[in-house]
């Protein structure tokens, strides 16, 4: 039997949009996604599901000084990474937005077979 590990991220919905658009390519939190199988987005507002996205599980750390690169790969602009306040970390974790999973339930029984 294989593990499966969901990470859940809490975003904005209008940033979520961006995912769905095929604009934001990539995942940029201050906690690691090592090891992570798939990423369950949800509403920072409202606490509901907006979608579950593949990740390979692999990971890229940058510097959170690097301002103009953390814009870049969050497909967002600096005013807003500088919000969240990224920049004033040592480091930040980076992972790929990889294919949007329709069915949960049936990807979690396709991975645990594989």
């Amino acid at each position: 039997m294989n593990m499966t590990r969901i990470i859940t991220a809490k975003i904005q919905p209008d940033i979520y949009t961006l995912i769905e658009d095929g604009v934001k390519h990539f995942e940029v939190r201050n906690e690691s996604f090592e090891g992570a199988d798939i990423i369950h987005y949800v509403s920072s507002e409202t606490g509901e599901t907006l979608g579950f996205y593949e990740t390979d599980g692999s990971q890229s750390v940058i510097s959170g000084q690097d301002r103009d690169l953390l814009a870049l790969v969050s497909a967002v602009p600096i005013a807003f990474v500088e919000k969240l306040g990224l920049t004033a970390l040592r480091q930040v974790y980076v992972a790929h937005i990889g294919g949007r999973v329709d069915n949960i339930e049936a990807c979690l029984k396709w991975k645990g077979t594989k």
